[in-house]
């Protein structure tokens, strides 16, 4: 626990405060040199996501129907596949007025002449009960019983089932072609739309500040939506470790990367400091450049995740709802009083404010 901040790190909290407001303000000395802005890119991808769910569960059974293909009769083995088999795995209504019996549990065709246990021309005799029939697919379901005559089991069907004369091939649809599909789609075009934009609306993702020899990059935290998704992103790749990176994460880090290298030199003393998704932000540049005499990472909010061995300090108060105490000896903590009236405890122990 300490009681204070040195006065360089609250006046970084400050600028990262404009970096939230997209205001292009000097501070004291710290004269604001340029911004980073990067355009919104998760909107489509979210949207496919949700979209794709409801496509999952409504749109199979109702495809299904549009584009079955009426037979004669339930296809032979030798019988040329239609043009759906081509799209989709096909599945065929396996349940037939007893054309077809079981063998070893694979549904083989019984001879076309004679009568035979199961065919309709009379009542089934000689039989016993083995268990229903049931084959649920995403477009119905089929039902039955399974009778034995001997050593020869064959499917009955119901009632309804056997007065059904037309049989169709039906796409068995895929788990996942109307749902993963357009969302991997529109995630790629998300990815491929990471890039500069200085005409973006949103406020900047990071601002380069000058104050003599110092160059002070600023990452500003959650400010959109979208902003909740990269979140989860960090989120899911500090847990897994070096075995996941996420490819948007990633570039959106190689823009940041390019920025300050491009604002900056060895000789340079390179301040880089983020507050709550920026200090996640912060501490993957952190592990990008490594831990050099002319950098320093200072991070504000630190949320859930302790930050990385290569920052230096990383502040949260102990009333932050973010906060989670990981033990680490660059993660300092601060506390203060809950004050009723001055807003929720985001505000007032979350917020940059607090730390100037």
């Amino acid at each position: 626990m300490i009681e204070s901040i040195p006065k360089e790190h609250s006046n970084f909290a400050r600028l990262i405060d404009k970096t939230y407001d997209d205001s292009r303000e000097s501070v004291g000395n710290y004269i604001f040199k340029k911004s980073l802005k990067i355009d919104n890119t998760l909107y489509a991808p979210l949207a496919a996501t949700g979209i794709g769910g409801i496509a999952e569960y409504l749109l199979p059974k109702a495809l299904g129907q549009m584009v079955n293909q009426r037979v004669d009769s339930v296809a032979r083995q030798n019988m040329e596949s239609g043009f759906l088999d081509y799209l989709f795995p096909m599945m065929r209504n396996e349940i037939t007025d007893g054309n077809y019996f079981l063998n070893n549990g694979v549904l083989t065709e019984r001879a076309v002449s004679g009568r035979f246990v199961g065919e309709r021309m009379g009542n089934v005799i000689e039989t016993e009960v083995v268990a229903p029939y049931v084959r649920r697919t995403r477009s119905g379901e089929f039902t039955g019983t399974i009778m034995r005559t001997g050593s020869r089991e064959f499917v009955v069907p119901t009632a309804e089932q056997v007065a059904t004369q037309d049989w169709f091939y039906k796409p068995n649809i895929p788990l996942g072609v109307l749902g993963i599909i357009p969302w991997a789609i529109m995630y790629q075009k998300g990815l491929n739309d990471i890039k500069p934009n200085p005409d973006s609306a949103i406020a900047a993702r990071m601002n380069f500040y000058e104050n003599g020899n110092n160059k002070v990059f600023t990452i500003r935290g959650t400010a959109t939506f979208e902003d909740l998704a990269h979140d989860a992103v960090l989120g899911g790749q500090a847990l897994a470790g070096d075995w996941f990176k996420s490819p948007l994460l990633e570039k959106k880090l190689d823009l940041y990367e390019k920025f300050i290298n491009e604002n900056s030199n060895e000789n340079d003393n390179i301040k880089i400091t983020g507050h709550s998704l920026g200090a996640l932000e912060m501490s993957a540049l952190a592990e990008r450049f490594g831990k050099r005499i002319n950098i320093e990472y200072v991070g504000f909010g630190q949320p859930v995740f302790p930050p990385h061995r290569n920052v230096d300090v990383a502040y949260s108060f102990t009333g932050d709802p973010l906060y989670n105490e990981n033990k680490v000896n660059n993660h300092k903590v601060l506390a203060k009083p809950f004050v009723k009236g001055r807003g929720d405890r985001f505000k007032q122990f979350h917020s940059t404010s607090n730390y100037y």
